[in-house]
């Protein structure tokens, strides 16, 4: 008999775009669990992340409110005061976990988060010092575990691994009452290596048709200015500081993990490797996934797998994620309902700001009135618009643009120079920006400096044309921008658009 109230796994990774398994049309990656999981999963093929960045985005998926309102609309910002996440609004009722990477987020007064709520927590991105230093496992920088450690450990020694036996723990421990266990693996996240980089032969990685394609001239100046970082620093991982060491990064990279992306070639060996990783937490999700099945909970327990952002790798000429194309904003969202037998694919597009309100019906519990999203649908009768927010510079003082480096550097690098002048550079990369996704396929962002885009994604998909710009789509853009504006009233978001 199905409980009164169902568990929950909740499975959160990093990184991970929507091409990564079977159900949205990736034939190759070898991902066995999450093909079987969505066969009796809601498949959800057009997910969107609230902002396509760590902090922002898991902002919006614990709380059911957008950046804008939760406060932080950028990595390093903690959230305003008296935000409520998910974990404190599920009664007490249920055992409540947390085991895995917060992603930069905070509350108001700079703690963890989530923290408040949860009966037992376990934050790392690699297993914890005291685990790896038992596996004579030693910094790479020769003081501090960083995430480039990651190179050097075996599946077994891997976080996803580490992790895999924390929940089934946590399950078995817990398996006669209701709970609600959140899992967050860092990987896919780049530096793209990991113990299989192997499993998939770069020669068979298909590349999506606007790989190295370098962005066209109607295009964002940020998108120009980044690409043009990547082809002034063609080698994988080699260019961004650890702890402010650059030499401990280029120590490691020996001649097999120097990777030149200005390649066709390079990208298939970085898309081999990132494709690895997935797999490596599609391996860890076999072994909970066992656990639930050992312990018969299983059916009665709600799964939910998703991820806080995608990754450009190699599309448009980018590498890293913070673009509002398809491959940085574009995620898996699968839901195994409880006791869900068949796959149920929705087509329409949706948006992680549903994901919170969702989850609270599914555990029988009350939403809140704030919230800014409504339940995910369970069919294709329902058409709503999805938004995505771009907040500026991110990061910090460093950004999360890895160009931004330089375009802070006097006197200004000749490659960004060819570009524009370091005002209009800086300009474009603290622009903000409002992105709609229409049932009918319009994709329009509405820049704060002007630099918008458009596109048809029934008929160019790779947002390779920009529309933007072209007379015969006034109507269209004038659609969209009232849309934004009424989105924007709605949730009283106070981002002045031209």
């Amino acid at each position: 008999m199905p409980r009164k109230n169902p568990n929950l796994l909740f499975i959160l990774t990093d990184e991970q775009r929507f091409d990564t398994m079977l159900a949205y049309g990736n034939k190759a990656i070898l991902t066995p669990t999450l093909n079987k999981l969505s066969n009796h999963s809601t498949i959800y093929e057009k997910a969107y992340v609230a902002q396509p960045v760590c902090a922002p985005g898991r902002s919006t998926i614990y709380s059911g409110l957008y950046p804008h309102t939760n406060g932080v609309i950028n990595n390093g910002v903690n959230l305003n005061s008296g935000i409520q996440l998910l974990p404190e609004l599920i009664s007490n009722d249920y055992t409540k976990g947390f085991i895995g990477r917060t992603g930069n987020l905070s509350t108001s007064d700079g703690k963890i988060a989530p923290m408040r709520g949860l009966d037992s927590t376990e934050y790392f991105n690699l297993p914890p010092e005291e685990v790896l230093k038992k596996q004579n496992i030693h910094p790479i920088d020769g003081s501090n575990y960083t995430n480039i450690d990651r190179v050097n450990l075996s599946e077994n020694q891997s976080g996803p691994s580490y992790l895999a036996e924390q929940a089934t723990k946590f399950i078995r421990k817990h398996q006669n009452e209701p709970f609600a266990l959140f899992c967050s693996i860092y990987e896919p996240h780049s530096p793209y290596f990991g113990p299989l980089n192997h499993l998939h032969d770069p020669d068979n990685i298909p590349l999506r048709p606007n790989v190295l394609i370098p962005p066209e001239s109607t295009k964002p100046l940020k998108n120009k200015m980044e690409a043009a970082y990547f082809e002034k620093h063609p080698l994988h991982g080699t260019e961004i500081p650890i702890n402010g060491k650059p030499q401990f990064r280029r120590e490691i990279m020996n001649d097999e993990r120097k990777i030149n992306h200005n390649t066709k070639e390079g990208y298939k060996k970085i898309i081999a490797n990132y494709w690895g990783n997935c797999s490596l937490v599609d391996r860890s999700l076999e072994k909970i996934f066992n656990e639930l099945q050992h312990c018969n909970l299983y059916d009665d327990t709600t799964i939910i797998f998703t991820s806080e952002h995608g990754a450009m790798l190699g599309s448009h000429n980018l590498l890293y994620k913070c673009f509002l194309y398809e491959e940085s904003a574009r995620v898996p969202l699968l839901i195994k309902y409880p006791n869900q037998k068949t796959k149920l694919p929705i087509k329409n597009p949706v948006s992680h700001i549903d994901v919170a309100p969702t989850i609270l019906d599914l555990l029988n519990q009350p939403t809140p009135n704030n919230f800014q999203g409504k339940l995910l649908p369970l069919d294709d009768k329902q058409l709503s618009n999805v938004i995505v927010e771009w907040n500026g510079w991110n990061g910090g003082s460093g950004g999360n643009f890895v160009c931004s480096q330089d375009a802070t550097k006097d006197p200004y690098p000749e490659y960004l120079a060819k570009l524009s002048s370091k005002d209009a550079g800086l300009e474009s990369l603290l622009q903000k920006s409002r992105t709609i996704i229409t049932p009918q396929g319009w994709k329009f962002t509405w820049s704060s400096i002007e630099e918008n885009e458009l596109y048809n994604l029934n008929t160019d998909p790779f947002e390779l044309t920009n529309l933007a710009f072209n007379n015969s789509f006034a109507n269209i853009i004038a659609n969209c921008k009232k849309s934004i504006l009424a989105w924007q009233e709605n949730t009283n978001d106070l981002l002045k658009l031209p």
